[in-house]
């Protein structure tokens, strides 16, 4: 059921607005919002989120704005409502007492970071505009839409899309264009985010992986840096995962003028100098502290020192690179849902996936694991001792091929080979004994990738991975990680950073080859565009240079449908 807010307020721009706390934890988080024992009502004010009624489909809708910067800029433009808006504002709190209260004074070190967004379209708008039909009569476009989910277009999609809705509001003899109606397909409450849990860090190196990149001296001298010393050496020993800032070692030789040695500089994402200390710094720590200034600096406080939580690393294969716990959230839907696994509200599906290099040297972007605990309490039968309903999960019939479809992009912007992912063999004997989904990667998983593969001219073919067998483990905490043999006990001393303990675990263990399926990626153009629903056709990924107005991803409101007025519920102020 979509969300309605016990009071609403019409403002003089003629729209119907409400403030509601539904995200009141996660920007509590965000912001790291302490609150007094005795809070007043202007403390919450960040953390109420506005939402607008849009009458065509009957639903409030977030707008992207908290309350404290709705004000800020409502009081230039409208200073009129703000009697009435400080009015109505001061009775929120004691309505979502019960909520507010709950709310802890110190927030939890754990929030939802963006790791990107994708460019989604809605199918559904390209299709009317190709159509061929400049203008017709409202019920005539009616028929087209119900005609086209005989070629492919989700009825989800239409549902959400409240594009009939619309239509109706319009009149049955109402002509409407292409282009317009097009417009009118509103889907930006759906669109997924792709994110991490992070946590605010305070480990100078946290933000950066291990690399070996190799650098010729006369890269360096072409940007009027340490010119060409004969013998000198310059590697690339870390990389920032976010920003691209590079962490350059330099080791020269000694000769009769100097003692050579090491140093240590930073370039930035493009390879360029920052300015520093001429002589560089004397080790790698002191180099990222630098570079985290520097970031910091850059993003004007936006971007604090964070670092990506791993809380579900040690069932994961052993060994890969870059391991991540990717999250499809639906951060815009007003409905709530709180999973088991994860402490971000609306995890439409969890993904656990590493970098991993085949035998002929080409790297996979490998899922671990693709589950959606939303669609699976959904399922169940209600359960009395948890009180209230799971709201229904958008995309319920096609979460699977929608985690493909996000995945597949996202390793091919990042320049990788191709997408594999764990066969069910894999996972029954990981998790024996714990009741894995089966079906999910027996046949639900396989037959949405090849039919992503078809859609976009590819084949899934399989390949060999070789990893360890499993006799060493790497166990620890921030910055002491030991190698455990299989019976339990502790191998080696700490290690500083978890990718030493991997790789000494991975020098010293046996080895085994698993054959797992993958979509390599040889000959696919830029992907352009992702359908948010269904497939599609090939044009829709490649063709596409920026969605249309009012598609998926757009966040503006849509332009009123008639000279009708549709009022918001009763009791409406």
């Amino acid at each position: 059921m979509p969300y309605v807010p016990p009071k609403w307020i019409k403002l003089s721009d003629g729209e119907t607005y409400a403030f509601a706390p539904l995200r009141a934890l996660e920007h509590q988080r965000r912001l790291s919002l302490r609150l007094t024992k005795a809070p007043k009502p202007l403390d919450y004010a960040p953390l109420f989120d506005v939402l607008l009624f849009n009458p065509s489909v009957e639903e409030f809708h977030f707008i992207g704005e908290t309350f404290d910067r709705f004000m800020r800029r409502w009081r230039r433009k409208h200073p009129e409502d703000m009697d009435r808006l400080a009015d109505y504002y001061r009775e929120l709190p004691p309505r979502f007492h019960f909520f507010l209260k709950h709310l802890p004074l110190v927030p939890q070190n754990r929030f939802a970071l963006a790791v990107a967004r994708p460019p989604f379209i809605s199918t559904l708008a390209a299709r009317i505009e190709q159509s061929g039909t400049r203008a017709a009569p409202a019920s005539q476009w009616k028929a087209t839409i119900d005609g086209l989910r005989q070629k492919g277009i989700r009825e989800d999609e239409i549902v959400q899309s409240g594009i009939r809705e619309r239509l109706g509001a319009l009149g049955a003899g109402t002509r409407v264009t292409s282009r317009d109606l097009a417009r009118q397909v509103t889907l930006a409450h759906l669109t997924p985010v792709l994110m991490v849990e992070s946590a605010r860090a305070f480990d100078a190196r946290a933000g950066f992986r291990d690399c070996c990149e190799r650098i010729e001296p006369r890269f360096l001298k072409w940007h009027g840096q340490m010119g060409r010393v004969r013998g000198a050496r310059h590697v690339v020993r870390y990389r920032h995962r976010t920003f691209g800032y590079v962490i350059l070692m330099s080791r020269f030789p000694s000769d009769l003028v100097s003692l050579g040695g090491v140093w240590w500089t930073v370039l930035d994402e493009k390879k360029r100098f920052l300015i520093q200390p001429a002589e560089g710094f004397e080790n790698a720590d002191a180099a990222m502290a630098f570079a985290e200034g520097h970031i910091r600096e850059r993003c004007a406080g936006s971007v604090g020192n964070t670092r990506a939580l791993e809380r579900w690393r040690h069932a994961a294969l052993p060994g890969g690179d870059d391991y991540r716990e990717i999250l499809v959230t639906l951060p815009d839907v007003t409905d709530s849902y709180w999973g088991a696994h994860f402490r971000t509200r609306n995890v439409l599906a969890h993904l656990r996936c590493s970098l991993r290099v085949g035998e002929d040297g080409r790297r996979v972007l490998f899922l671990d694991e693709v589950q959606s605990d939303w669609v699976a309490e959904a399922a169940r039968p209600a359960d009395p001792a948890r009180p209230g309903d799971v709201p229904a999960p958008p995309f319920r019939g096609e979460w699977v091929l929608l985690c493909l479809k996000l995945m597949l992009w996202w390793a091919h912007a990042r320049g990788i080979d191709g997408l594999a992912w764990s066969p069910a063999d894999l996972q029954a004997q990981r998790w024996a004994g714990y009741g894995p989904p089966l079906a999910l990667y027996e046949r639900l998983l396989p037959d949405e990738a090849a039919k992503l593969a078809r859609t976009l001219g590819l084949s899934i073919q399989s390949m060999t991975l070789t990893v360890r067998a499993g006799q060493r483990t790497v166990d620890g905490y921030d910055d002491r990680w030991w190698v455990i043999s299989g019976d339990g006990k502790q191998l080696t001393r700490a290690f500083g950073r978890q990718t030493q303990a991997e790789v000494f675990a991975d020098l010293t263990d046996a080895r085994t080859e698993l054959v797992v399926p993958v979509i390599w990626f040889e000959g696919l153009p830029e992907i352009r565009a992702v359908p948010m629903f269904g497939l599609g056709q090939a044009r829709d990924w490649f063709a596409a240079e920026k969605p249309p107005n009012g598609h998926a991803g757009d966040q503006r409101r849509p332009p009123p449908q008639s000279t009708s007025s549709t009022a918001p519920p009763t009791n409406s102020e």
